[in-house]
């Protein structure tokens, strides 16, 4: 079941209006299955990051950065799924994400 909006807002990287995005984003690892709910928003460029973002261990990219970064397939299907049900048609993903980790912090998690 998809999260109430209390639970979202609590875990939300940045103070700004979400629109839920109709559908989901499933992924199906070796040993478990993902159903994702997509909430996506305009984000302004001076906008304060939020706690739940973890700020220090991420980095936040522009819609020109995103073709040539490398992400996981389940991000790369959770951006599709995003940009499918807006106005943005530039991002065409490989597979079916705005928030990226840095490589280094996922190989010490």
């Amino acid at each position: 079941t998809a999260p109430t909006k209390t639970v979202r807002a609590a875990h939300a990287p940045l103070d700004v209006p979400w629109q839920d995005v109709s559908g989901r984003v499933e992924h199906t690892f070796t040993h478990f299955h993902l159903e994702l709910c997509v909430a996506r928003a305009a984000v302004p460029e001076d906008v304060v990051l939020l706690d739940a973002a973890e700020p220090e261990r991420c980095r936040w990219l522009t819609m020109r950065e995103l073709p040539g970064v490398a992400l996981p397939t389940v991000m790369r299907k959770v951006l599709a799924h995003a940009f499918e049900a807006g106005p943005s048609k530039r991002f065409r993903p490989k597979t079916r994400a705005s928030l990226v980790r840095r490589s280094e912090d996922r190989r010490s998690a």
